[in-house]
């Protein structure tokens, strides 16, 4: 079972996030990131899975507000290009709708985050695409089966 300590630096993480990302946005990326490497130092596992979890949260949500947002531009210039006025996409609102579900789904996001911290359950997200466990997940079987490669870039 994980301790009070724990549960309590896991759910912090998100609440500082969002903290963090009232100064500046890459806030919201520096403070998880940051968070899994102390947790990894002090040992502290549950906390740097969840970190680890809502760090692949937020660069989900906005890899997917990425390409939702560029194929609203898409349509946006073929709208332009045309002449014909696509209501929703013309007018500027469906940009706003979806930066503001986005930003709901941030919220909950980060408030469930709180919450299954506390109660230490862990979490994952619907439209989280689990990049960051996957590859955790790969390194830490290479490193068990003994046949981890040294890798060069150069």
């Amino acid at each position: 079972m994980t301790s009070w300590n724990e549960r309590i630096l896991a759910a912090m993480i998100p609440v500082l996030g969002l903290a963090a990302c009232a100064v500046t946005i890459t806030g919201l990326f520096i403070v998880p990131i940051l968070g899994y490497f102390i947790a990894k130092k002090c040992k502290y596992d549950f906390t740097a899975d969840n970190t680890l979890r809502f760090f692949d949260f937020l660069v989900s949500i906005f890899m997917i507000l990425f390409l939702v947002g560029m194929f609203n531009s898409g349509l946006v210039i073929a709208s332009q290009d045309s002449g014909v006025t696509i209501p929703f996409v013309s007018s500027g609102l469906l940009k706003d709708i979806i930066k503001y579900i986005g930003i709901l789904y941030l919220i909950v996001g980060c408030i469930l985050y709180v919450i299954f911290s506390i109660f230490s359950k862990s979490l994952s997200m619907p439209l989280s695409l689990k990049i960051f466990e996957k590859l955790r997940g790969k390194i830490s079987n290479s490193n068990r089966q003994g046949d981890a490669k040294d890798v060069r870039l150069l």
